[in-house]
């Protein structure tokens, strides 16, 4: 059974699942066997906390629950004493968690369990909602999981088990996982570009399999499963044994296979041109080059035809001795320098270079020898 202690002054709650004979109410695993390694807990969720529109989100439940007594869970045994392996009353929790006055009081408890050694460590679960906590209640309660102790199973599913589990030979109760298999989820921490999709994401029983596909939107490309998945694969079947998230999925398509020096995400999502016509508009000019001069390329009476400039170029010049190698170097700091011209054939003459200051409105220049 899943004994709640409440001694006078109701100081104390234990919990813990003792067999102390047939009917009791054992804690067992989906094969209706009695689990060993498992945790019971007893304890209580936040006064706001919806447990029930929870009841499919064990994130949540674990996150929100608060433990006030716990203990081991095994193979059953005939005494607190632990005869054989397995339950034994919790010491973990001795202190008084209620008193008079206690904001508790009145609170529902909840015993919550799991078949590792800690509810987070827990593949399977199962949920009782027992009585209210009550102060002066001087006897201790057994809590069989029957309507007559006001218990409700939340997760899991009661049945019974025949044989001998340290209680003499008989029926026993027992407290299921079989139908309680926690969802686990699958799902995106960011949102995806528009028109971007991933099918396939949402709640899965454990252990089941999901098929995720990445559709990309025009403009985009899938470039990998990022976050808990990795891989290259699409579609991607892949077995659910835990809380999934997905990162970034998709990128912009850089490839540019009209060669007018505009990408497919360029032209598909941000200027909406052709990505297969290298002048969308007709106009005799290049996507890309309109868009670099700033005039459209959607509109044939928007061109950079016969747009003139007119600006100061840097004429260089040096005497370049016969039979010597030299070099040119620019500065924007007249520190450091850079070499533009490495190998100059000197013939005993002058050697002139002109070089525009479009892109360069400051710079210094200087031969030097090789």
């Amino acid at each position: 059974m899943l004994k709640l202690g409440t001694p006078a002054e109701a100081a104390n709650y234990n919990v813990s699942n003792v067999v102390m004979g047939v009917g009791d109410t054992l804690i067992a695993n989906f094969n209706n066997v009695p689990i060993s390694g498992g945790i019971a807990t007893i304890g209580y969720f936040p006064a706001a906390f919806d447990v029930d529109a929870n009841i499919g989100n064990i994130s949540q439940l674990i996150a929100n629950f608060t433990v006030a007594g716990s203990s081991r869970i095994g193979a059953p045994s005939a005494s607190l004493g632990g005869a054989f392996p397995g339950y034994f009353e919790s010491d973990v929790f001795d202190g008084p968690i209620v008193t008079t006055g206690n904001p508790l009081l009145g609170r529902r408890l909840y015993s919550f369990n799991g078949n590792a050694s800690t509810l987070g460590g827990s593949t399977l679960f199962s949920l009782v909602r027992l009585e209210t906590i009550k102060d002066d209640v001087p006897n201790e309660k057994d809590y069989n999981f029957v309507v007559t102790n006001s218990s409700q199973v939340l997760l899991g599913s009661l049945g019974t088990v025949n044989g001998d589990f340290g209680g003499g030979v008989g029926i026993y109760k027992t407290l299921k996982f079989d139908d309680a298999t926690p969802m686990r989820s699958v799902m995106q921490s960011v949102a995806n570009p528009a028109g971007c999709s991933v099918s396939g994401l949402g709640s899965y029983p454990y252990l089941s399999s999901a098929v995720l596909t990445a559709t990309p939107a025009p403009g985009y490309v899938f470039s990998g499963w990022t976050g808990s998945l990795t891989g290259t694969e699409n579609p991607l079947t892949l077995v659910v044994d835990g809380h999934k998230v997905i990162d970034d999925v998709f990128a912009p398509d850089v490839a540019d296979p009209d060669k007018d020096e505009l990408s497919n995400y360029e032209e598909l999502v941000v200027y909406q041109t052709d990505p297969n016509v290298a002048d969308t508009d007709g106009d005799g000019f290049s996507d890309g080059f309109e868009v670099h001069s700033g005039f459209s390329p959607k509109s044939a009476t928007s061109s950079p035809e016969l747009q003139s400039a007119i600006r100061t170029a840097v004429e260089f010049e040096f005497s370049a001795a016969s039979g010597v190698s030299y070099r040119i170097e620019e500065s924007a700091d007249g520190i450091s320098w850079t070499t533009i011209e490495p190998v100059i054939d000197g013939q005993g003459s002058l050697v002139t270079r002109l070089y525009s200051t479009k892109t360069k409105p400051v710079r210094f220049f200087r031969a030097m020898r090789n």
